[in-house]
């Protein structure tokens, strides 16, 4: 079993500086189609990475927040030796864009330790994260493409060729099975499927509450009605308890044209967004509670690539930063932005409310029509105005969507079996 780890990098830029990095990430967003820079391909790790400007502002209470320079990746491994990794390999053109930062060090270009220490130092935890193909690392993605091609490159020749004229279903699999046997470029398909390893291993400092969880996973309707309770609850305890802060959000014209030029050149989309949490101990501890509700269903519920039912995320996550005053929210996503929001709003209403429903502008709640997530024109416009510019962002299989990569992974296991009317469904994926 491969590890799927997260990198959420936020160092504060030298404000003096700010200009220059905008310009070396837009120079690096243009050299990305060309791969002179950052070899992300050669990795062989990075699913998803991203660098974002978090332009100055200030909170709620007025507090000012200076500018930072936001890196987000998905990758295989651990976080210490893919940094490692990762330094060595783009040692020059990260220090481009971190000799702009505050407190960078001066020798980390020659001194990769430094450079390394630096970023860990500046990593942030993630409150809330969800994987749409957990447990599947990029070389297996791109292994399992790569033989769905050759299959249904198989296929189409000798159906062209008459090959299998005449013959049954079982005779044309059984030779599609041959073929793929006899290359050696395809031992891999053969092989024993990756071990999962034992939870505790990974989950050891939450092992006595994964015994709760269990009982409580085993118990499907009754776990998901009262998180539906309690979530319901504290969303409308806060909507009484305190009136709508107004909005800091820029929502004009032109900054939502500027973000849809960044949208639909392929069949991925991203969004970064970020929200101010309201003040007060009680927003901060009720959305932490929350996170880390939707955190475990994430981790021990959806493990099948279907987030409440919603199917297209490739990785999102949820991540509060500067000392909980704002909700950092990242999202690797298949189809339109508008079709992604739709899914969330039909789907998952209740849980986008209680989370968010501790933000600054979000829409009100209402006893008759509800309101919150439900109204899904006051929504989207609160989530298209929360949304900020990436200046930098990257996909290692712009051509696949989460629902192929699951295809992909059940031609592997339908073809290492044998035919038969239960195994025989992956067919139609060729």
């Amino acid at each position: 079993m491969y590890d799927q780890s997260e990198l959420n990098i936020i160092c504060p830029i030298q404000e003096e500086n700010l200009a220059a990095l905008r310009s070396s990430l837009e120079q690096l967003e243009e050299n990305l189609t060309t791969n002179r820079v950052l070899p992300f391909d050669k990795l062989n790790t990075v699913h998803f990475a991203r660098w974002v400007i978090l332009e100055p502002t200030e909170d709620l209470r007025g507090e000012k927040i200076g500018p930072q320079l936001l890196l987000i990746v998905d990758f295989d491994g651990d976080r210490k030796s893919f940094l490692e990794v990762f330094v060595g390999a783009c040692a020059i053109d990260l220090y481009a864009l971190y000799r702009y930062c505050e407190n960078f060090p001066s020798q980390a270009l020659h001194d990769h330790s430094a450079f390394v220490s630096y970023l860990e130092t500046h990593h942030v935890k993630t409150s809330a994260g969800f994987s749409g193909h957990p447990r599947k690392s990029l070389v297996r993605i791109h292994r399992e493409d790569m033989l769905r091609e050759s299959l249904a490159e198989c296929l189409d020749r000798g159906m062209e060729a008459g090959v299998w004229e005449g013959k049954s279903k079982q005779d044309v699999y059984q030779d599609l099975q041959k073929i793929i046997k006899q290359n050696p470029k395809y031992h891999w398909v053969f092989q024993s499927k990756d071990k999962n390893y034992p939870w505790w291993r990974k989950y050891f400092p939450e092992s006595l509450l994964f015994i709760l969880i269990i009982v409580l996973v085993s118990l499907e309707s009754v776990f998901l009605f009262l998180f539906a309770v309690l979530a319901f609850a504290f969303s409308w305890y806060l909507h009484e308890k305190n009136c709508q802060v107004p909005s800091p959000f820029d929502g004009t014209h032109k900054r939502v044209s500027d973000l849809q030029t960044q949208e639909d050149h392929l069949s991925q989309n991203q969004m970064t967004s970020i929200t101010y949490v309201k003040p007060g101990l009680f927003y901060l501890v009720s959305l932490k509670i929350i996170l880390w509700l939707v955190n475990l269903l994430a981790r021990y519920k959806f493990v099948d690539g279907y987030l409440q039912g919603i199917s297209g995320i490739h990785f999102a996550r949820w991540i509060l930063i500067d000392q909980g005053r704002r909700l950092l929210f990242v999202s690797n996503f298949d189809g339109s932005w508008q079709h992604y929001l739709g899914d969330f709003i039909d789907r998952a209403a209740l849980g986008l409310t209680a989370i968010w429903l501790h933000t600054a502008g979000f829409p009100k709640l209402d006893s008759k029509s509800l309101g919150g997530a439900w109204n899904e024109v006051d929504f989207k416009v609160y989530a298209r105005a929360s949304q900020t510019p990436t200046q930098f962002w990257y996909s290692a299989y712009k051509h696949l969507s989460v629902e192929n990569i699951h295809q992909n992974s059940s031609i592997r296991q339908g073809i290492v079996g044998e035919l038969t009317e239960e195994n025989s469904a992956w067919i139609r994926f060729l």
